[in-house]
């Protein structure tokens, strides 16, 4: 159960990081602190705490708009859906996509015990990126072993552009997901739109 709860941390921070190209390349050593940063935000936050579901969600709400690029993570996980998108739909986009991670994660998220933890194991150079190597540990199991791209905006800020869990990338995975229902419907992403928000519903 603990390692399914660390997934799910690492699942949800995943699903609201930006995916893109970066302008000028991050140093390893501030790529590492950066994403170790985001880890222990979310820890001090939560772990061993009893929280009502409003607070979860705000934390994990600021925890996102920290550390993300919402309109170039929409971009990323749309394709070139996005670009033919009016400007409304793109907003109503990003606007049910924070929804819709809040409502998935926020919950499991409260779970964490301060037994879990996820350690920075290196950091290398790899192109205009760098990669995080981590390993997430809970007692008495196996650790769970992580990847975290990091990559920096045109004026330098860093980002979290991906993270594998066992080798999978889980924004690969929910771009995936996306472009089924994008395909189911046509090409619209008010469609989409749509069924996250019957997603999001049961689960608020």
């Amino acid at each position: 159960m603990a390692r399914r709860l660390l997934v799910s941390v690492l699942a949800g921070l995943s699903l609201s990081l930006a995916i893109g190209s970066s302008a000028q390349a991050v140093q390893p050593d501030e790529a590492a602190a950066f994403v170790d940063s985001a880890i222990q935000d979310v820890y001090t936050a939560m772990a061993g705490k009893k929280l009502s579901h409003e607070q979860r969600v705000a934390i994990l709400d600021a925890t996102i708009h920290r550390y993300t690029n919402i309109e170039k993570m929409s971009e990323t996980l749309i394709g070139p859906t996005w670009y033919k998108a009016s400007p409304s739909d793109q907003a109503a986009f990003q606007q049910t996509l924070v929804a819709y991670m809040l409502a998935l994660w926020s919950d499991p998220m409260g779970d964490i015990t301060p037994g879990q933890k996820i350690s920075i194991t290196s950091s290398v150079a790899h192109g205009d990126k760098v990669l995080v190597e981590s390993a997430a540990s809970a007692p008495h199991e196996d650790p769970t072993y992580l990847e975290w791209t990091v990559a920096s905006t045109p004026d330098g800020h860093p980002f979290i552009s991906d993270v594998s869990v066992e080798g999978v990338s889980l924004i690969r995975v929910i771009k995936s997901d996306f472009s089924s229902v994008l395909f189911a419907n046509a090409g619209r992403l008010d469609g989409l739109i749509a069924g996250m928000q019957r997603k999001i519903r049961p689960i608020n």
